[in-house]
């Protein structure tokens, strides 16, 4: 039992040893360089910012799926545009009329996004209806490496119907989804797009009168900018 401790011992000390050996020639190779700090890279979202912001056009061709969008870079344009109608034909072959979810069109979205280097601007629909649902698709579409996200304020029976039946969320209701969308970003931008109609137009032909206030009022609230939507 003694010799079984004595080398316990031997093994322990000569551990130590080592390491007061190796602490001790360490300045002996030179003082030991820090890795240099990588510059942090820059989001899509504040890329696609810089983008908007630049001195030309920032014109993004409408992709279908990874194999288009490449192509849209490979062509050298600078982002890609993926329209909810998309993502209802590529899934269901049906058209765009509130068949697919939102959280489907941001995965779809988000594997375009994964598979090139440019922004890509996501249209998603309404956003999630409520401002709880809108926040949490918002942080999970920025995860997704979504550039910009754009959103409208048709209700889902207005767009299960192709504007056949008018309805647009409640002013207060967009305002509170605006907001919700704002605080989950962190870089990536927001786009909304009025479709309120106008006191004689049922469906958004024009941006005047009501609908002109309600787009002031909602730019107010946190968006990057807004969309014009033309039927």
């Amino acid at each position: 039992m003694a010799g079984k401790t004595n080398r316990r011992e031997f093994v322990q000390v000569a551990g130590l040893a080592a390491t007061g050996l190796v602490a001790t020639a360490r300045p002996l190779a030179g003082p030991v360089t820090e890795p240099q700090a990588r510059p942090a890279p820059r989001t899509m979202g504040a890329r696609f910012r810089a983008l908007l912001n630049g001195p030309e056009p920032l014109i993004c061709p409408g992709a279908y799926d990874v194999l288009t969008a490449r192509l849209v870079e490979l062509h050298g344009f600078k982002g890609t545009f993926i329209g909810s109608s998309v993502v209802n034909q590529a899934m269901l072959g049906l058209p765009d009329q509130a068949i697919v979810t939102v959280s489907e069109i941001i995965d779809y979205d988000g594997i375009i996004a994964s598979n090139v280097d440019i922004p890509v601007l996501a249209d998603v629909d309404d956003f999630g209806t409520t401002p709880l649902n809108v926040y949490r698709f918002a942080k999970v579409a920025e995860r997704r490496g979504i550039g910009c996200a754009a959103f409208d304020d048709r209700m889902p029976i207005n767009r299960a119907t192709g504007y056949a039946v008018p309805g647009v969320y409640p002013k207060a209701r967009m305002i509170d989804n605006i907001h919700a969308a704002a605080d989950a970003r962190t870089d990536m931008v927001l786009i909304a797009r009025c479709l309120a109609p106008t006191r004689t137009v049922p469906t958004p032909r024009c941006l005047t009168g009501p609908s002109r206030m309600r787009k002031l009022v909602l730019t107010l609230c946190g968006l990057d900018c807004q969309a014009r939507k033309i039927t």
